[in-house]
């Protein structure tokens, strides 16, 4: 469907067959919601978010990662889940690509907001 609708990728998660999305549309981006390193090992996306790398406020069936180092992990890998202005930059080193999360971007409008006004 995204290809279809002119999209250039998609978030996939546990259930999905990534092999043969890939095989049906070879141009698009495919991204992975993990949570463990042994995840994003066994599976060929393209990007991966893994999560949750503090507590949220999200129910999740497991516990938050912590600090985990991925840089030994040669793949493009996001931190998410209770990133914070207080807390992301203790992922700094730890080899991922960047982060993701809403709570933060929430947080950053606000403080935007707060400067503008």
């Amino acid at each position: 469907m995204a290809s279809e609708l002119g999209y250039q990728g998609v978030q996939l998660g546990v259930d999905s067959d990534i092999d043969s999305i890939r095989h049906e549309y070879p141009n698009l981006k495919i991204g992975y919601s993990a949570h463990s390193i042994d995840e994003i090992r066994d599976k060929n996306a393209d990007y991966f978010t893994l999560s949750p790398i503090f507590h949220t406020e999200k129910d999740f069936l497991v516990k938050p990662l912590g600090l985990i180092d991925v840089s030994g992990i040669n793949k493009v890998i996001y931190g998410l889940g209770g990133i914070s202005s207080e807390n992301f930059n203790k992922l700094h080193g730890l080899g991922f690509s960047g982060v993701a999360g809403i709570s933060f971007y929430k947080e950053l409008a606000k403080l935007r907001s707060l400067c503008i006004s």
